[in-house]
């Protein structure tokens, strides 16, 4: 739980604020206000007595479970912290609308290619214990493509089945890259020390992320197959991404880092830890396989800079993924300009050439043309890489 200050006055000099408690995965569930004061001393204001403006509980889809909420009309921002839109009872997800009595979306994913066995209405993958949608498109999560990045800049053979391997613990993967279901293993107790780095509850602080590291690498070292070598590889990847920024310890085993939600896992939230990363998992990789290539960390560089969305990230990669196949096409749904952006810095490096054809198609938001839906242009850029 935490508190986050949403508004600011001042009364006397003395700072107040609106305050909404925050629980889980940012759902604003109270609300409490600065409405009375109470207290004065020799003229001076010693403390303020707040009352409760609206409070609410959620089923998991975001839906306000009935006789459990009160007043929510002073609460502007409700489930995972987006603004319900209450003359259309449904909630801006930036992107696109959201119904929460039906746990869907009014409208397509843009990215709805990268997920090409679930529905682009969805939410969350139909999980939203483990997901969290931040704007309303792709859910992402993501071993998989560093990994695979690596791999291929160091000429591992079956670099896919290895990278595919190092996701597994989080989700199964296509073989063009895409989720294809979560496999949810974090949710089962006894694989979180093994396979995610967390820190058992019965220690008494966060464990040290380098003794973690280590025994992750020992894992590689000794593993005999893809299985175990993709789950010890996740465990070196987690071992980076479970330290708590307050500690820096390890999270602890049981909720993890769920009241921070994914904030730890984002690579801008933390370039450089991110980056030793890349490091240490292309030695464990090198030393382990029949590696004959070496670590370009320029892709890396640039994703761990730009502060991009994980969404964009994994266009950058997929990007440098085709450069590094020596030829091929990737279509990128939305605006294109960052993958423009680093494909004409890429190719200072000489090696390939690229072209784009950019197109547009209508996206239609809601089925019912009462609803308030509109007709939307979509647009996505195919790249062909060719190698010079």
């Amino acid at each position: 739980m935490k508190i986050s200050f949403t508004t600011y006055q001042t009364y006397n000099g003395c700072e107040l604020s609106d305050l909404s408690i925050v629980i889980g995965i940012s759902n604003v569930r109270v609300v409490l206000t600065d409405r009375r004061v109470s207290t004065y001393n020799s003229g001076l204001l010693t403390s303020v007595s707040t009352d409760i403006s609206s409070w609410s509980d959620y089923f998991s889809f975001g839906w306000e479970i009935p006789g459990r909420s009160v007043d929510l009309q002073d609460a502007r921002n409700t489930f995972n912290g987006k603004e319900l839109d209450r003359e259309w009872d449904r909630i801006d997800f930036e992107a696109r609308p959201y119904n929460r009595k039906t746990g869907r979306f009014e409208g397509t994913d843009i990215y709805e290619r990268q997920a090409p066995n679930w529905t682009p209405y969805r939410y969350a993958f139909d999980g939203p214990i483990q997901w969290k949608d931040d704007d309303g498109n792709y859910e992402t999560d993501g071993h998989y493509w560093t990994v695979l990045i690596v791999a291929k800049m160091l000429k591992v053979r079956n670099a896919r089945l290895i990278a595919e391997a190092a996701e597994a613990p989080d989700n199964i993967m296509t073989k063009d890259g895409y989720v294809e279901r979560s496999t949810n293993t974090w949710l089962d107790f006894s694989l979180q020390v093994k396979d995610h780095a967390f820190t058992t509850i019965s220690a008494s602080e966060g464990a040290d992320p380098a003794k973690e590291r280590a025994f992750s690498r020992q894992l590689a070292q000794s593993a005999d197959d893809y299985e175990s070598f993709g789950k010890a590889l996740h465990r070196l990847g987690d071992s980076y991404a479970h330290v708590n920024p307050s500690t820096g310890k390890m999270f602890f085993q049981g909720f993890g880092h769920l009241f921070k939600w994914k904030t730890p896992d984002k690579i801008k939230n933390r370039p450089n830890l991110y980056l030793s990363y890349v490091k240490d998992l292309a030695g464990v990789i090198k030393e382990r396989t029949d590696a004959t290539g070496d670590i370009d960390l320029f892709v890396f560089d640039y994703v761990a800079q730009s502060g991009f969305s994980t969404e964009k990230n994994i266009d950058i990669y997929r990007a440098e993924s085709t450069i590094l196949d020596g030829s091929g096409t990737f279509t990128i749904s939305g605006d294109a300009r960052h993958v423009e952006d680093f494909l004409s810095k890429r190719s200072e490096k000489g090696g390939f050439s690229y072209s784009s054809t950019t197109t547009s198609t209508i996206s239609v938001s809601g089925s019912d043309p009462g609803s308030g839906a509109m007709n939307s242009s979509v647009t996505s850029t195919t790249f062909t890489i060719t190698k010079d």
